[in-house]
């Protein structure tokens, strides 16, 4: 992926919470960090207010990887906020005056990029960059095929879902990308002679685990109708 030119030293950020402790820097150091949360969560990211008296403006500049840029800046003599093409959901924390804080109230998948907060002082210009990845909980469901199969689906998740089943060695899986980035999963369970016992299909994902569990009946008892759907 082309990284924004003006953040060009977060191409590898180092793994981490989005609020993490302030830190010391000296004139010219550079911060990156690398943050995610679940779409629809809350994220803050910090910009602690440096240790000495020069500061001249702080200014965030959000470069998303999809959709225009935008910037909100605040200059400290005048006590002036300028917003850029950014959402009013887009905003400080608090007011700006106290704290430097980003905040995305109800984060979603058009909000995934840089994130980069720059101080202009009297002793030069610093820098902290956040590279933010949105995570999309899967929709898994479970259900019996007309073949007497253990249909596994963990749709529409960010990152791709992992299925693994209980007991193991049953399975075939594929894989279907879609244009928002989200991964759908589907895992099917191959009928045996133990059809009518009890499989459970186990969902791992970042956002939380799921493990359902199913135990699809003989054909000869579903009738010409095929499998009833399970709830």
């Amino acid at each position: 992926m082309q990284l924004p030119a003006a953040c060009p030293w977060c191409s590898s950020p180092p793994a981490g919470s989005c609020a993490p402790a302030s830190m010391e820097w000296g004139p010219g150091e550079k911060w990156q960090q690398q943050c995610g949360g679940s779409a629809s969560s809350r994220i803050v990211l910090l910009c602690p207010r440096p240790s000495w008296d020069s500061l001249v403006a702080v200014t965030w500049k959000i470069r998303p990887w999809s959709g225009a840029h935008c910037s909100l800046a605040y200059r400290v003599d005048t006590h002036t906020v300028n917003r850029t093409n950014c959402s009013e959901s887009l905003d400080w924390k608090s007011e700006p005056e106290e704290n430097f804080t980003l905040q995305l109230p109800s984060v979603q998948l058009t909000d995934e990029g840089f994130y980069i907060c720059e101080m202009v002082t009297g002793d030069g210009n610093f820098h902290r960059c956040y590279r933010l990845t949105v995570l999309v909980p899967p929709k898994v469901t479970v259900n019996c095929d007309a073949s007497g199969n253990v249909v596994c689906k963990a749709a529409a998740g960010k990152p791709a879902a992992q299925i693994l089943w209980v007991p193991e060695g049953c399975h075939s899986a594929t894989d279907e990308s879609h244009p928002n980035g989200t991964v759908t999963v589907l895992s099917t369970c191959i009928a045996n002679t133990t059809a009518d016992s009890q499989v459970t299909c186990s969902v791992s994902h970042p956002t939380g685990n799921q493990s359902p569990s199913i135990g699809c009946p003989s054909e000869w008892l579903w009738g010409p109708g095929g499998p009833a759907p399970h709830d």
